[in-house]
């Protein structure tokens, strides 16, 4: 038989054989020609739904509003405030999706997205504080 590290599917071994072991017949010498074509269309059943309008809607209008709260961060507090907008858009939509799911029966999802929105919120609040920070000069009195 072979190695044993060659058999990867644990198959058992063979045992003897039992009976006659006639040879395979042999195959035609002309196959056999479809007599009629398939139906054009066949293989476009068979493919499966494109997604829904709703959904690429959703995608559309999240991407715009994260580029939107980047673009109003950085308008207002530059890099800082860039990063402030993106963080607050995406903690914005994990948070809906949290409150979203709190009704279901998994509440495991409900659980992550609550946890990377109140995530966001903390590290844009953050840099919204390191914007303010950096732009209000600090009172140096030296008497």
């Amino acid at each position: 038989m072979g190695p044993d590290w060659a058999d990867d599917y644990n198959f058992p071994a063979p045992g003897p054989a039992t009976g006659p072991t006639a040879p395979p017949p042999a195959p035609s010498a002309e196959p056999a020609l479809p007599t009629e074509h398939p139906p054009v269309m066949m293989a476009a059943a068979a493919m499966a739904p494109p997604s829904s309008s709703g959904s690429r809607a959703r995608a559309g209008l999240i991407i715009l509003m994260t580029a939107l709260g980047t673009g109003v961060g950085a308008a207002l507090g530059g890099v800082n405030g860039a990063g402030a907008g993106f963080l607050f858009t995406g903690a914005a939509r994990n948070l809906y999706r949290a409150q979203s799911g709190l009704g279901s029966d998994d509440g495991s999802e409900s659980a992550k997205s609550l946890t990377l929105g109140l995530l966001g919120v903390a590290l844009g609040g953050y840099l919204v504080y390191r914007c303010f920070a950096k732009k209000k000069p600090r009172n140096s009195d030296a008497d």
